[in-house]
């Protein structure tokens, strides 16, 4: 998208700049990162710079998607925080469904995964940033 709105052509070129840090990045924190997490980071970050690509591969979004329902559902959010997301998600698809129906080109569907993006950084950050007590269900 970047490299047709813009005039950016070196910009598809942005997943192959982007591989070499993350695997410099594995390598030096492997032992300390969740494999998951590495995996939907990867899946969200592939989506974002794919040089073509069709709104029919955002499938592969359902495993980031996952961990952010994931997420929603342990208290790391507060609930109205998480009716608010779960809203927001819902509004996004409904667009994304209704931006099927008017546009056959799949030039304009870029946002999706950006969003996904978001939601899922936000979502990341506050589970970063909580307490280890909270996260762990006390059944005494």
């Amino acid at each position: 998208y970047l490299s047709i709105a813009w005039g950016w052509p070196w910009v598809r070129l942005i997943g192959l700049l982007l591989l070499p840090v993350l695997m410099i990045a594995w390598f030096f924190w492997r032992d300390r990162l969740n494999i998951l997490l590495w995996v939907e980071i990867t899946v969200l970050l592939s989506v974002i710079t794919m040089p073509f690509g069709w709104s029919y591969d955002y499938v592969v979004l359902l495993l980031p998607m996952c961990q952010i329902f994931a997420w929603l559902l342990i208290p790391i959010v507060k609930r109205l925080e998480a009716i608010l997301i779960s809203f927001f998600l819902l509004i996004m698809y409904g667009l994304y469904y209704y931006q099927r129906i008017i546009s056959p080109s799949e030039l304009y569907f870029f946002w999706v995964p950006l969003v996904i993006a978001g939601i899922y950084g936000w979502l990341f950050y506050r589970y970063q940033t909580q307490p280890a007590a909270l996260l762990i269900k006390n059944d005494g």
